[in-house]
């Protein structure tokens, strides 16, 4: 950063900076392994409780995968387009096929949602 950039408190989220991505994410991107969440399970001694935080969510894949870990998985995400894409029909019914959690998509950056994650145990940032 040059001098007077102000650091990380003055940036501000760009809402192009992803348009038109969340159709092409969920094919596109190459996917987490199959046993990210057996092994997160097992690491963080997850056992069905607590609550979930997806920082940078995106179109839901983590906290898809993730979620059956939890009574409650969030995702939180500043593109509109991303959370548009976790809320099709499609989405939906992958989370009511996998999951028990109750789940949720809020808008906004991480330090927005700074209020948020202090109401959780543990953040996932993906």
């Amino acid at each position: 950063m040059g001098d007077g950039d102000g650091g990380w408190e003055s940036w501000k989220w760009d809402e192009s900076l992803f348009a038109g991505a969340a159709r092409y994410y969920v094919q596109g991107r190459l996917p987490y392994a199959e046993g990210l969440a057996d092994v997160l399970a097992e690491a963080l001694g997850l056992d069905g409780r607590g609550r979930l935080l997806d920082v940078g969510c995106g179109p839901g894949v983590v906290a898809l995968r993730l979620a059956h870990l939890f009574e409650e998985a969030v995702g939180l995400d500043p593109d509109a387009d991303m959370l548009g894409t976790a809320l099709t029909a499609e989405f939906a019914a992958v989370w009511k096929a996998r999951s028990k959690a109750l789940v949720a998509y809020a808008s906004g950056d991480a330090a927005a949602g700074r209020g948020l994650a202090e109401s959780f145990p543990g953040v996932f940032a993906s």
